[in-house]
């Protein structure tokens, strides 16, 4: 029995095809590690610098908190209600701040260049294999 010689070129194209698909998704593949790499480490450093910069406001915090308790208290008011005072405002500040930290950091980890390429990749081999 004869092989059809359009068969073999088919066979051979496909196989081909295949092949170029499975070294392009290994690409891609790469290309989204070190996508999500890049982003991670960009949000630890992110992470490290708001961590001093909150160890350095809540010394300064500190500091105005006991300046603001001895003023009210120098006016007149007792020790432990200026205390209890400038802890409430500071509680209420804490709110807004934590607030705004949770806003800021749901933003979108994965990669979505890499997954919209990719996906543009498969679409065009399933046209080809049309």
């Amino acid at each position: 029995m004869a092989r059809d010689p359009r068969n073999a070129g088919l066979i051979g194209d496909a196989s081909e095809l295949l092949t170029a698909f499975s070294d392009l998704a290994r690409k891609e593949l790469r290309l989204a590690r070190a996508e999500i790499s890049q982003k991670l480490s960009q949000g630890v450093r992110s992470v490290v610098w708001m961590v001093s910069a909150a160890i350095l406001g809540l010394l300064a915090v500190a500091f105005v908190a006991e300046a603001v308790v001895f003023a009210i208290a120098s006016a007149g008011l007792a020790l432990y209600w200026s205390c209890l005072i400038v802890a409430a405002v500071l509680a209420v500040l804490a709110a807004i701040a934590f607030y705004a930290g949770q806003v800021g950091i749901s933003g979108d980890l994965s990669p979505a260049r890499t997954v919209r390429q990719f996906n543009e990749a498969v679409k065009s081999a399933t046209e080809q294999l049309r």
